[in-house]
């Protein structure tokens, strides 16, 4: 015998000697006039309403835990996805320094900068001539500074072309205690890029990237391969398409 709750939330289900008891009751209690009433069926809904309400209060507590499990979940990524914003992108950009002799050739030397979304702190990376000349500051120049045309041809033996030895970089934080291409000879400053990596990361890059081109020993000459060339090419290192310069700099768009 089956008896199907109101609420059709499950089945009463009766095993055989109880339904016949049922039966027996309700036969008895009509024979006395009754409505057909048994004792035995009302203690098993009773039974029932209690099972009942004890599944219900079980699918409840699952709900509850999977609700709040999954609401867990979601904060976590809320806080995560807030943490990321509030670290935010890293900011590559370009500083322009006037290279040595500018008032003659009217050109600029580049150098690498990235920002601490969190402190602001910026860190830099740039190169120079290794050679101890007019043009030590790293600063890129064309053959008007010289006197004459520069050709990657020319001789350049144990010192680099024209006597600049090789590219020498550096990483440095950028302060006006740099010693070179400090914020108040800055002059002009071009956004590049901004990207979904650590602050740490690209200063990281930025070490070793200067470390490795030191190790090359490439030969430094004013109209490229020079400050610029290393500028340029460590920011396609770090995946970014070549930008084009906003001021005049020799040797932007050689690679290294």
């Amino acid at each position: 015998m089956r008896l199907v709750d109101p609420s059709g939330f499950r089945e009463i289900i009766h095993d055989p000697h109880t339904d016949d008891k049922i039966r027996r009751e309700k036969s008895r209690d009509r024979k006395r006039g009754g409505n057909g009433f048994s004792k035995t069926e009302a203690k098993e809904r009773i039974k029932h309403d209690y099972q009942n309400k004890r599944q219900r209060k079980a699918q409840l507590k699952r709900l509850d835990y999977y609700s709040a499990k999954r609401n867990n979940i979601l904060d976590r990524l809320e806080k995560k996805r807030n943490e990321t914003e509030k670290k935010g992108l890293v900011k590559i950009k370009f500083g322009y320094t006037q290279a040595a002799g500018y008032g003659v050739h009217g050109q600029y030397h580049t150098f690498v900068m990235v920002e601490d979304p969190t402190t602001g702190q910026i860190y830099m990376t740039r190169a120079g001539p290794s050679a101890n000349t007019a043009f030590g500051s790293g600063a890129a120049s064309t053959s008007a500074s010289q006197g004459g045309s520069a050709s990657a041809s020319a001789g350049y033996g144990e010192f680099g072309g024209y006597g600049f030895g090789t590219i020498k970089a550096h990483a440095t934080t950028w302060d006006s205690l740099t010693p070179f291409d400090k914020p108040e000879d800055t002059k002009f400053i071009q956004e590049v890029a901004e990207l979904a990596v650590s602050y740490d990361s690209v200063v990281s890059d930025m070490k070793s990237y200067a470390a490795n081109i030191n190790s090359k020993k490439i030969a430094y000459f004013p109209s490229g391969p020079n400050s610029n060339s290393y500028a340029f090419s460590f920011v396609e290192h770090l995946g970014i398409d070549r930008p084009t310069p906003v001021v005049g700099v020799p040797g932007w768009d050689q690679g290294l």
